[in-house]
C-alpha cells in the first residue's frame, strides 16, 4: 500500500514537473529583447542608420560591432544554459524511471527498491545544484556583458539597461563553499 501511494505520489510529481516546464518554456522564453531592451533598441535604430542618442559616445559602425558582440555572447550562453537544463530533465526522467522500474507494485526486492530510491534522491540532487550552478553563470555573463556593452557604447559600464531577465540572484538561493544542505 505504502509502496504504491509513493509510486503515484512520483509519477504525479514527474507529471507536474513535466507541466510546468512546458508552461515555463512557452510563457517565460528568454530573448536578447526581454535581457537587454535598452541595448536590444539601440542596436536596431545604429543598424537602420537613425540618429542615435546623445549619451552614446561610439559610432553607427561601433554600436552595431558592440551589439554583433553581445548577441553573440548572449547566444552562446543560452545554449549553455539549454544544454544543462536538458541535461538536469533527462537526469530526473532516467533516475524515475529506474525508481519506478526496481520498485513494482507488490515490490519484490526492498533492498534494491531503496537502493535506486537512494540513487535517484543523490543524482537528482547532484543534477539539479548543476543546473543551479549553470544558472549563476549565466546571469553572471549577463551582468558583465551588460557592462561590457555599455562601456563600448556609452564609456560607462552603468548603461541605462537594466531588462527584465535575468533576477539578481538571492543571497539564499546558493549554499556558501563548503556549506552543504539537506
Amino acid at each position: 500500500m505504502r509502496t504504491a501511494r509513493l509510486t503515484s505520489i512520483a509519477g504525479a510529481c514527474a507529471l507536474a514537473l513535466a507541466t510546468a516546464s512546458s508552461a515555463l518554456a512557452s510563457d517565460q522564453t528568454t530573448t536578447f529583447q526581454k535581457v537587454f531592451p535598452e541595448a536590444s533598441a539601440l542596436c536596431v535604430a545604429a543598424g537602420s542608420g537613425a540618429a542615435l542618442p546623445a549619451r552614446v559616445t561610439a559610432t553607427a559602425a561601433g554600436v552595431v560591432a558592440a551589439c554583433t558582440t553581445l548577441q553573440n555572447s548572449f547566444n552562446q550562453q543560452l545554449s549553455t544554459l539549454t544544454a544543462a537544463q536538458t541535461a538536469m530533465r533527462q537526469t530526473l526522467s532516467t533516475q524515475q524511471a529506474a525508481m519506478v522500474a526496481a520498485c513494482p507494485v507488490p515490490v519484490t526486492d526492498a533492498a534494491a527498491c531503496h537502493a535506486a530510491r537512494e540513487t535517484r534522491t543523490k543524482t537528482d540532487r547532484a543534477a539539479i545544484l548543476t543546473f543551479k550552478a549553470a544558472i549563476a553563470t549565466f546571469r553572471a555573463a549577463i551582468v558583465s556583458d551588460r557592462a561590457t556593452f555599455w562601456t563600448a557604447v556609452a564609456g560607462t559600464s552603468s548603461g541605462i539597461d537594466t531588462g527584465t531577465h535575468p533576477a539578481r540572484p538571492r543571497p539564499g538561493d546558493h549554499p556558501r563553499p563548503g556549506e552543504h544542505r539537506k
